[in-house]
């Protein structure tokens, strides 16, 4: 079974040591977090994200499974605002991926995993999920309409029919509600 890289003929090789695997998994918990945002009614824009986000990353460490190896445990870094914006524009054309992998992990969802045959299609259904999400964002940078865009965005065609994942943006957390309760407070006394 072979799987290629979409408009591309050369094979893609995933390396964690190849690539910031820590600001990719920022960029996908942003467009994640925009999506949470977006859905509840809240402006959807990078500047809301970051802090929450920000505030969730060291909950995000993976523990060493299976799945993940030493080389692939990413930590709760970047930290910054501009570090964070830096490793979404960076990562924005994979970060439905990264989205899709946190959250199969949030979820403890072993079959939303890219590193097997068995588990490629249901994770690309999920990316797919939220890429069809995140076109519909929009976008608050100016310079474009939409979060992220089709053309943009990386894509896999793979030889089977995928089964399409049912997914909506699940609603912001009590943590996350916090934050933006405490920013609007803060906001308000200035």
């Amino acid at each position: 079974m072979g799987y290629g890289l979409a408009g591309s003929r050369q094979r893609l090789r995933c390396s964690c040591k190849k690539f910031d695997s820590r600001r990719a998994a920022v960029a996908g918990g942003l467009l994640l977090t925009m999506l949470q945002l977006d859905h509840s009614g809240r402006r959807a824009s990078l500047n809301h994200a970051i802090p929450l986000v920000a505030a969730l990353l060291p909950m995000w460490q993976q523990p060493l499974s299976p799945y993940w190896s030493k080389i692939c445990h990413f930590e709760h870094r970047p930290r910054s605002k501009t570090t964070m914006l830096q490793a979404y524009n960076q990562f924005r054309t994979v970060a439905h991926f990264w989205g899709a992998l946190l959250h199969g992990q949030q979820h403890d969802r072993q079959d939303i995993w890219p590193g097997t045959p068995e588990t490629l299609p249901t994770f690309l259904a999920y990316a797919e999920a939220i890429l069809g999400l995140a076109c519909a964002l929009p976008s608050f940078a100016g310079v474009r309409r939409f979060a992220v865009t089709r053309s943009e965005a990386w894509s896999f065609i793979i030889p089977q029919e995928v089964t399409p994942a049912m997914l909506s943006a699940l609603p912001l957390n009590e943590e996350q509600l916090a934050i933006l309760n405490e920013q609007e407070r803060l906001k308000a006394l200035a």
